[in-house]
């Protein structure tokens, strides 16, 4: 039987770490009505969770974070048959395993946050270029990613952008002209900037836009 860790009224941590077991969850006997976290830690895939009961009202609930590749399938079951009325608005994968962002994924018109880590992204997946509310795009050590697409224009609510860890062989300049960004961070990653977007890189600075780099040969 599987429990929840409530770290406090407004966070849940969930662990499925046994591969044999089929995971009966037991909901904690309180109000839902705090609930804005829940954090997901399962590596089993086909691991999940077995829920018996009505659906509860989360209308809090904001940020979910996946870690491991049964993750996931967990959270969807949640959606399917735990939970009513959610309002996501920020999503963190870590070592998921996914190569594109689920479809149930993209239902969530109020998803402003999606962050990536150690995922094994070959590109940037073309269907997140659909999410026209996100404000907050990161790639974090997912070191197959060389290219930042010209469609990254599409993401016009885009303010903070970060790809780390990479070596990028091409940086669209339409990352420069989103009407809202303010920062973007390439944290240990390396490139070989043309002159457009070194000139694009000044123009940016010049307007206090924040750009973290590790560039060896780039000089502002």
């Amino acid at each position: 039987m599987k429990t929840i860790e409530l770290v406090n009224e407004s966070v849940w941590f969930i662990e499925c770490d046994d591969p044999t077991e089929k995971n009966e969850l037991v909901l904690p006997d309180n109000s839902y009505s705090n609930l804005e976290i829940i954090s997901i830690s399962n590596d089993s895939e086909g691991n999940c969770l077995y829920f018996e009961g009505q659906k509860i009202d989360v209308p809090n609930l904001k940020s979910i974070v996946l870690s491991g590749k049964g993750s996931l399938q967990c959270f969807q079951y949640f959606l399917n048959h735990v939970f009513n009325n959610t309002f996501i608005e920020e999503i963190y994968f870590d070592r998921t395993g996914i190569d594109l962002i689920p479809k149930f994924i993209l239902n969530f018109s109020t998803l402003k946050i999606l962050k990536f880590q150690s995922e094994p992204f070959k590109r940037i997946p073309e269907n997140v270029f659909e999410l026209q509310n996100l404000e907050t795009l990161s790639f974090e050590y997912c070191c197959e990613i060389k290219v930042i697409p010209d469609k990254i224009k599409n993401l016009k609510g885009l303010k903070y952008f970060g790809l780390w860890a990479v070596t990028i062989d091409y940086m669209s300049p339409e990352l420069f002209y989103l009407p809202r960004i303010e920062s973007m961070n390439f944290f240990k990653s390396k490139y070989f900037p043309t002159l457009q977007i070194l000139d694009l890189l000044k123009i940016f600075k010049g307007g206090n836009g924040e750009v973290n780099y590790m560039w060896e040969n780039l000089v502002m």
